[in-house]
């Protein structure tokens, strides 16, 4: 539900019909949308022009999933109400989802001018800047947004998650931002003075609960899939708390792989935390860190006797209330890392998580620069994960390997293309040589391989499921393991799992040579293409009997603890 709808609909109360918009209203908050729409369908009879009715129309069309009619209908709105920073920010916020990034940030624009203070006009601002990959100008709305409102958990999330991806604090700093606001969920006294009454028999049958808003057609889900099918049953029971908003056919496939699976996307936190504990929940996973749809407000009461974060999010959650983090010690080298968590640290002796590829990814193609005649360079990261360092740094490996090109994938149409050639050009490059992409639908994006020679990943943000799947398409990766520890160091841990330790550099001059090198030996690429597939297939990262063996038994070892621990 946005919020900007919300901010908008909880105004004045209106005359005659103020009665009618408030049930409208209620209904919406109470999701009884068919409710909510007769009413302000009503109204709309009767005065055409009640903006604050097709507002409310375009909510519902959103909660439904409709955003071309909610755009209508926040046109509508907006022009009979352009004064009202709510209805202008819910038609930035229709245009946002619909990619249209440069009409959302004027229309923001237009709100905050309306409203310097309007939460929901900062936080949708923030938003387009993020992807727009203007990190730097995403950050000062995000800190006027956590100062508007502290406790706003999306504006947080935005805000935490931006410091993944950009170098503007260091990873102290990070982490103690995350432990910072970490404190302000609110948790009722009656969960801090809470017992765990779960049976304290160390070698009983788990009941292990899965949290996440992605258990859909998200790339999360080419890594929780192996999970719920891999369960050894006899030991663990799997029970699934879904966020899913929207289901689709990937929710359906998981929903058959779990014992239990519960719908929990508007079950409010405090209902969600009593469902967990009732349910007996002797190990609760979380799956989503600071990202969309998290649960961290469930996890903060503690209903689980163990709770664990994942895969979800590169780093800390900050909660006291977080028993561990699932890792590996390439993620987080041993000695060096444990500091920038609130959690203690479960490494994985192979890989912190496993990949199942999808089973439609096109085959592996032979390199284009065989019939090209020069090299071409990918970075399919998208623009949030693109700082301006790491593109300095591409537009000096183009002036290095003549005649060779760039494609960017995954980035918005109008102003983030510009500035981004414009980046690249200002250091010498023809943008000739430059080819941008806009987001495609997964085999376009899949067969975008084909044209590619060499990836090159980003930092301080690695790419995950990316990596996975350009690896799999038979593309090598050049990544870079800087300072930052965690999910920042996928793309170490996923390469060295397969083998390709050499394609991982320790400094921004190395990163290059190492692109360089293989740029300059069109054969030697040729066969680390033809391999790559295999490699992955044999690996660690693709095992999921053996990832799930490891998996099991850290989830046991713990577990033994936790009963060894009720005794004293």
């Amino acid at each position: 539900m946005l919020k900007s709808i919300l901010f908008s609909l909880w105004g004045r109360r209106r005359s005659p019909d103020a009665g009618d918009i408030d049930a409208a209203i209620a209904c919406f908050r109470a999701a009884r949308l068919d409710d909510a729409s007769e009413i302000a369908q009503r109204i709309l009879r009767v005065n055409p022009d009640d903006a604050k009715a097709w507002n409310l129309l375009g909510g519902i069309a959103i909660e439904r999933g409709d955003e071309r009619a909610a755009t209508s209908y926040f046109e509508d709105a907006a022009a009979l109400a352009p004064g009202d920073a709510g209805i202008v920010t819910n038609l930035a916020e229709s245009k946002r989802r619909a990619g249209d990034l440069d009409r959302a940030e004027v229309l923001c624009r237009s709100a905050l001018n309306i409203d310097p203070n309007c939460i929901a006009a900062t936080h949708t601002l923030t938003l387009v800047l993020t992807a727009q990959g203007r990190g730097t100008e995403a950050f000062g709305y995000c800190q006027r947004l956590v100062s508007l409102d502290p406790d706003f958990a999306s504006g947080q999330a935005a805000y935490l998650f931006l410091l993944q991806l950009t170098e503007l604090l260091d990873p102290a700093q990070i982490a103690s931002e995350h432990r910072r606001l970490a404190q302000r969920i609110a948790v009722p006294e009656r969960w801090r003075r809470a017992r765990h009454i779960n049976l304290p028999d160390p070698e009983r049958r788990l009941r292990v609960g899965y949290v996440s808003a992605d258990f859909c057609q998200h790339a999360a889900s080419h890594f929780s899939e192996p999970v719920l099918s891999g369960h050894n049953r006899d030991g663990f029971e799997v029970l699934c708390y879904s966020g899913v908003v929207r289901p689709d056919e990937v929710t359906e496939r998981l929903r058959a792989l779990a014992d239990i699976w519960r719908d929990v996307a508007r079950v409010p936190d405090e209902r969600l935390a009593e469902m967990v504990r009732d349910d007996g929940i002797d190990i609760l996973v979380d799956l989503s860190g600071h990202t969309r749809g998290n649960r961290l407000g469930v996890f903060a009461r503690k209903p689980a006797p163990i709770q664990l974060t994942w895969f979800g999010y590169p780093g800390t959650t900050g909660l006291e209330s977080m028993d561990y983090r699932i890792t590996d010690a390439l993620c987080d080298p041993p000695g060096a890392s444990e500091s920038f968590y609130t959690e203690k640290l479960l490494r994985l002796p192979d890989i912190m998580y496993c990949y199942q590829p999808p089973a439609d990814m096109p085959e592996v193609a032979e390199p284009p620069a065989v019939r090209n005649g020069y090299v071409t360079f990918g970075a399919m990261n998208g623009a949030p994960k693109l700082t301006p360092r790491w593109v300095a740094h591409w537009a000096d490996l183009l002036a290095e390997v003549s005649h060779s090109r760039l494609i960017l994938a995954a980035i918005p149409a109008g102003a983030a293309q510009e500035r981004l050639r414009g980046m690249i050009s200002q250091r010498g490059i023809d943008p000739l040589r430059i080819t941008i992409r806009e987001r495609m639908p997964y085999l376009e994006f899949w067969k975008l391989h084909h044209e590619i020679d060499l990836a090159l990943d980003t930092y301080p943000c690695n790419g995950g499921t990316t990596t996975c799947e350009t690896v799999w398409l038979g593309v090598p990766v050049v990544t870079f393991a800087g300072e930052r520890y965690g999910g920042n160091r996928l793309g170490t841990s996923m390469l060295a799992s397969m083998g390709l330790s050499r394609l991982v550099a320790r400094t921004p001059a190395e990163y290059l040579a190492i692109a360089r090198e293989l740029a300059a030996d069109i054969p030697q690429l040729a066969a680390l293409r033809g391999e790559l597939r295999g490699r992955m297939r044999t690996s660690a990262l693709t095992d999921r009997d053996r990832f799930m063996r490891n998996l099991e038994r850290h989830f046991r070892d713990i577990w033994r603890q936790w009963c060894a621990g009720q005794g004293r």
